[in-house]
């Protein structure tokens, strides 16, 4: 009986934690990406805690089978922008294949084209949910990706 309890506290404690961040950061954008990707709204990182943030930008994530991430900038009409980017950076949540914890993992995404590209851990067991950082030269902003693969 105990183990059943316990159980069950596990389960809606990390479903909770899982998907806390389902609706990301700032205005839900209803659109499809141009390469098919999930959608998030770019804001700025110092309102991450203000449901209500205008977004500046938006951004496109796409992943391949491969672990292959490609992140789109658009502008609030969904048209490509063009921001001086000086660094993208992300933290990945997920849940170890080998351990089967729960692990976040700093990635870098290097800027490849129109895109900004960047690979996920080896060692993923299910869905990914990623927070990207962008610096750009007009200040900080931040996006969220839930279960993006």
């Amino acid at each position: 009986m105990f183990r059943k309890i316990a159980l069950s506290a596990a389960l809606v404690l990390f479903s909770v934690t899982a998907f806390g961040h389902d609706e990301g950061h700032g205005p839900k954008i209803k659109n499809q990406g141009k390469y098919g990707g999930r959608m998030s709204s770019v804001i700025f990182k110092k309102d991450a805690s203000n449901k209500h943030a205008k977004a500046q930008y938006a951004a496109e994530m796409t992943s391949s089978a491969d672990g292959t991430l490609r992140l789109y900038f658009y502008d609030t009409k969904l048209q490509p922008a063009s921001i001086s980017v000086k660094q993208v950076t992300g933290n990945a949540s997920y849940k170890s294949k080998d351990t089967r914890k729960s692990t976040t993992s700093k990635i870098e995404f290097k800027q490849n084209g129109s895109s900004f590209d960047s690979k996920l851990p080896a060692d993923i067991g299910g869905t990914v949910s990623l927070e990207v950082d962008i610096a750009t030269k007009d200040g900080e902003y931040m996006a969220a990706f839930p279960r993006i693969k």
